[in-house]
């Protein structure tokens, strides 16, 4: 029999997981003596990086540093680090952040503290109201804030939606997802950096023969037949299966051309979602400046300001950094203007913190600032996705042999969508129904194919 071709767009954590689940569960199929052809499986990665937003850089000072997701939101419990955890993967020391230390300052005429905590219980206290009486609706952030009549709570609202949500106005707020993230700040951390994760993840996917090619970009994917066509830059490849895992703003920029067939069933999934642009801003400096200073490991500081709040994580890990959040609009003024202009910006910014004390920063600075490019690199275009108000998440998007996966692929708020566990979860998902395609293929007796399994989608 003909091996089947199954090729994954993108090396993020999804892509990697869908390719140890098919591998492991085409192991499984053989041993239980359902023979099948062993599939091959070819991962095209348009960067020149395995991971994709899952990815350590080192500083000019050294210091290691997970420029994409960084926790395991909910610690040992976590089921993506479970999973980790049972394919005894070596993920170095770990640590916890609790997220516990919290300054929040407030300058330029922004809500007092005070003010910002009692809006953000009124505004839940609101939202708990509302869906006792519209249980099965949703509501955006600006709406229920309206409703308050209360310009401290709509100024609260707006923040909340560019500083944690990462989008630029409350109205693309769901409330269902604004309340529904019960993940927060804090979790596990890998010391050595995520980086160890996605080598082991290689490694295992590599074991099950996926070939990894970087530097493809694709840009296009036909229906030919029974089966398709990628054109990339560089050649084109056939494929009986295609799961596609690149970012929901790569897709809604169309860099990738589908058959109509296909735009037909993406593209209203696609207008409900909407690309979260969120900057990481790197700034190395002496480790006596935070012992100096008492500065305790994995301390925050939110500085809010009128038009804008920063999110500012003082000793990530423990280490002597500052990183700096610029989301929404502002993360895309970071990532374009010139770096000189950005590195004095930042150093302003950490003088006007003075509890605790990050005053004169720029004096004790430790090689160069560093900047992410989620939000403009042209294989990203957004940090995460978010969902428009109204609109329900779902699982991986089946059409034909064609799967669409990914953090924005999952249907359960509970499931953690936008964050690495989601994409691990979607990635497992997207595995399993190729998995069962590659079975329900195979020429075995009706009663020995593979049961259906309830994925929720």
């Amino acid at each position: 029999m003909a091996r089947a071709h199954i090729v994954i767009i993108g090396a993020g954590i999804s892509g990697l997981t869908a390719a140890v689940t098919i591998g492991e569960g085409v192991d499984k199929l053989i041993a239980a003596g359902k023979t099948i052809a062993r599939p091959e499986i070819t991962i095209l990665e348009a960067a020149d990086w395995i991971g994709g937003r899952a990815r350590t850089d080192v500083l000019s000072s050294g210091v290691a540093v997970d420029v994409g997701p960084h926790w395991f939101h909910g610690g040992a419990k976590n089921p993506f680090y479970k999973w980790a955890n049972d394919r005894r993967y070596d993920l170095g020391p770990i640590s916890i952040d609790t997220a516990t230390r919290r300054f929040n300052v407030s300058a330029d005429g922004a809500v007092k503290p005070e003010q910002r905590e009692w809006a953000m219980e009124r505004l839940y206290e609101m939202y708990a109201i509302w869906k006792a009486q519209h249980p099965d609706e949703d509501i955006s952030l600006r709406q229920l804030a309206e409703m308050s009549k209360s310009r401290v709570i709509v100024a609260v609202a707006e923040e909340r939606a560019n500083n944690w949500m990462a989008v630029d106005s409350a109205e693309k707020v769901s409330s269902d997802e604004f309340w529904g993230d019960d993940a927060g700040s804090g979790g596990m951390q890998l010391q050595d950096g995520i980086e160890k994760l996605i080598t082991a993840m290689t490694s295992e996917a590599q074991y099950y023969k996926t070939d990894i090619q970087l530097r493809r970009v694709v840009q296009a994917v036909r229906k030919v037949g029974k089966s398709f066509e990628i054109v990339t830059d560089k050649d084109t490849v056939e494929a009986d299966y295609v799961l596609c895992t690149i970012s929901v703003g790569a897709l809604k920029s169309n860099g990738v051309q589908f058959s109509k067939n296909v735009h037909s069933q993406l593209d209203p999934v696609l207008a409900g979602m909407t690309g979260a642009r969120m900057t990481k801003i790197f700034v190395p400096l002496r480790p006596e400046f935070f012992t100096e200073r008492n500065i305790a490991p994995d301390t925050f500081v939110t500085l809010y300001e009128q038009r804008h709040s920063w999110l500012l994580h003082l000793r990530t890990d423990g280490k002597p950094l500052v990183t700096i959040f610029a989301s929404g609009a502002m993360s895309d003024l970071v990532e374009k203007s010139h770096y000189v202009d950005i590195e004095s910006q930042m150093l302003d910014l950490l003088d006007r913190v003075v509890d605790p004390d990050l005053t004169g920063a720029r004096d004790n600075l430790e090689g160069r600032i560093h900047i992410t490019d989620w939000t403009t690199n042209p294989y990203f275009l957004c940090a995460y996705s978010a969902m428009l108000p109204g609109v329900k998440r779902r699982n991986p998007l089946v059409i034909g042999n064609m799967v669409f996966a990914g953090e924005a692929f999952v249907q359960s708020l509970k499931k953690s969508p936008s964050q690495m566990t989601g994409a691990w979860e979607s990635g497992r998902i997207a595995g399993q129904k190729i998995l069962r395609k590659l079975a329900s293929s195979s020429p075995l007796p009706v009663g020995e194919r593979v049961p259906e399994r309830s994925e929720g989608g």
